[in-house]
């Protein structure tokens, strides 16, 4: 979020094709050579495609034609952020500051002292911004992104006065936030801002019915959309009964991969694959993740379903006489690692270890793997999420980053641990080792400044304790949850 109102005027760099984006700027600025704006937006669409030194490039051209030109100099300040050359960002922000003092500039210093660590000199600036401004949305909502952790109230108390804010993404940023503090009625309602999201994916099919809005009608029928990734899917498919409670017939439709895994657990369900784009005839449609609105989902009603909620009635077998361990290690950049990390785990006595990561790091696998005698890679009988769900439920333990194996494992209610970044996702809410999502799961979380080394290391004590006595991996993940 700390990014997101330093490109508040350059939002369609998240909204358009970039290719074609670059494409027309660069055949613009052949005509307008002079226009310092053209070669920032070409700076910023490089900042997009992760090549700042082109960025900056960009932006030194730009300023040889005006080198007191606001725009080119906050884009210069913005990349010098990204490069985390804070002392010269900050030279262009109060340089700016002290030709005329604005909410939009103090705010901006306060992120950069932010990213510094300096936490008592960005909260003094945005505070500052808000005292030229008091309605100047941005500091409000780096204000809630200051006190998220150690002062919820206050947090939530600006991530209101950010509410107001027209751009969709920003309120679906709030929506997030405030889903991770556990205010799920507020929460619900800001999240549903990501159907607006021009660069969302579009997974909706031709020719709807009307979206659902919560009533209940035994004579009709709906189709429940699996708009969003592969864990979300399989985190909600456990509201699906409740919706079966008020229609005639219920539809869905979902990635291929979770077909064949979701029949055979919801039979009196009709499913569909998205990648087929069917026909399908229906009174009602809903995306899924809107039934956390629709059903007023909170911790409560969280408590009162059945868990685990997905089944395997023929596991695959593993032939191992040992505690058996499943493991993935990489999803998004911000959740991922390298396998080289777990090392300290696959050094431990008595425990097989099973990849259950279907993608493309093959090379790094097969290097662990000729260290390792009791490293084992299933990513070649893995064809969809029945069959990963299959080998996990032969698994005693499943260790993983936030990606859809931690759902899959917690669904079926196998002991999972899963490693979490210092800023979660909503859904793991803050400061628990516990979650209402997934009774079997335990979440290891990084400090501020920790590495996954250190989430890592706790894991391999615990490991440890189980490989060394008596304890049983049930007993321990019970006693790290109570």
């Amino acid at each position: 979020m700390e990014f997101d109102f330093l490109l508040e005027a350059y939002y369609f760099l998240y909204t358009e094709d970039l290719v074609k984006l670059e494409k027309d700027y660069k055949n613009a600025l052949k005509t307008n050579i002079g226009h310092g704006k053209l070669y920032l937006v070409l700076a910023l669409i490089m900042y997009k495609k992760a090549n700042l030194s082109r960025a900056m490039s960009l932006i030194e051209k730009g300023l040889l034609l005006n080198s007191n030109d606001q725009e080119l100099l906050l884009g210069k300040a913005f990349i010098l952020i990204n490069l985390k050359k804070y002392d010269e960002a900050l030279k262009i922000y109060k340089s700016e500051n002290n030709k005329k003092s604005t909410a939009e500039i103090m705010t901006r210093i306060g992120v950069v002292y932010k990213f510094k660590k300096d936490i008592i000199k960005a909260e003094e600036y945005y505070l500052e911004a808000l005292d030229i401004d008091d309605n100047y949305l941005s500091a409000h909502l780096m204000l809630g992104e200051l006190y998220l952790f150690n002062n919820p109230k206050k947090a939530l108390f600006h991530y209101s006065r950010g509410l107001y804010k027209e751009n969709a993404k920003s309120r679906f940023n709030i929506g997030n936030r405030y889903l991770l503090l556990g205010e799920y009625e507020l929460g619900w309602l800001e999240y549903e801002y990501r159907l607006q999201l021009k660069n969302r994916e579009n997974k909706s099919l031709n020719n709807l019915p009307n979206k659902w809005t919560g009533e209940n009608d035994k004579n009709s029928s709906i189709l429940i959309i699996c708009e969003q990734g592969y864990g979300d899917s399989i985190q909600f498919i456990r509201f699906i009964p409740l919706v079966a409670l008020k229609f005639k017939s219920v539809s869905v439709i979902c990635p291929q991969a979770l077909i064949y895994l979701f029949k055979e657990n919801f039979p009196n369900i009709k499913f569909y694959s998205n990648e087929e784009n069917p026909n399908i005839k229906v009174d009602f449609q809903v995306p899924l993740m809107s039934l956390g609105l629709l059903l007023s989902i909170n911790l409560d009603l969280l408590e009162n379903i059945k868990q685990p909620y997905l089944n395997i009635l023929s596991p695959k077998k593993l032939n191992s006489n040992n505690i058996k361990v499943g493991f993935s290690w990489a999803g998004r950049a911000q959740k991922s690692m390298f396998l080289k990390q777990l090392s300290k785990l696959f050094k431990l006595p008595n425990i097989d270890f099973y990849s259950i990561k279907k993608d493309d790091e093959a090379d790094e696998l097969s290097e662990i793997i000729k260290e390792y005698n009791n490293v084992f890679d299933l990513s070649n009988k893995l064809k969809n999420f029945y069959d990963t769900a299959s080998y996990i439920k032969s698994m005693d333990l499943v260790i993983t980053v936030d990606t859809s194996v931690a759902h899959l494992a917690g669904s079926l209610g196998i002991d999972t641990f899963t490693m979490l970044p210092y800023l979660p996702d909503w859904r793991w809410l803050l400061d628990k080792s516990d979650t209402p999502w997934y009774n079997s799961m335990t979440l290891f979380r990084k400090k501020e400044d920790g590495t996954w080394d250190e989430v890592i290391e706790q894991i391999r004590k615990i490991l440890g304790v189980v490989t060394s006595s008596s304890h049983s991996l049930d007993s321990i993940t019970r006693f790290l949850n109570n």
